[in-house]
């Protein structure tokens, strides 16, 4: 039962990492990749219309005398013009497909300490 004991007490001894007083030196790298796949499936109609509705007139009245003497000779052009219309328009639009996104990541880190224990 004594040399259980005993090699037990020398065994803690020995497996022990560090004695006090002791310097110690830690240093760990990491290196880690990520990838990340999305499929995502895309379905989108869209609608829209326009309606619009105008009218607008023109009116013009010229005056033409004949010669520079006489008051009493000249000739009134009168024109116009009238639009009124309309404009409708209905739209549909549809988006269809997969999309697919693919996502990588790298990262490298390091960890470093020292000391005395």
């Amino acid at each position: 039962m004594k040399k259980i004991i005993g090699l037990a007490i020398i065994a803690t001894f020995l497996n022990s990492p560090a004695f006090a007083g002791e310097t110690f030196v830690f240093n760990q790298w990491t290196l880690r990749r990520n990838r990340t796949e999305d499929y995502d499936n895309v379905d989108i109609t869209i609608y829209s219309n326009n309606n619009e509705n105008y009218n607008f007139s023109t009116n013009k009245i010229e005056i033409e005398r004949q010669g520079e003497e006489s008051l009493n000779s000249f000739t009134v052009h009168h024109t116009g013009s009238y639009v009124k219309g309309s404009f409708y328009e209905d739209t549909r639009t549809r988006i269809w497909g997969t999309v697919n996104t693919v996502r990588n990541s790298f990262i490298r880190s390091q960890e470093s300490s020292a000391g005395i224990r």
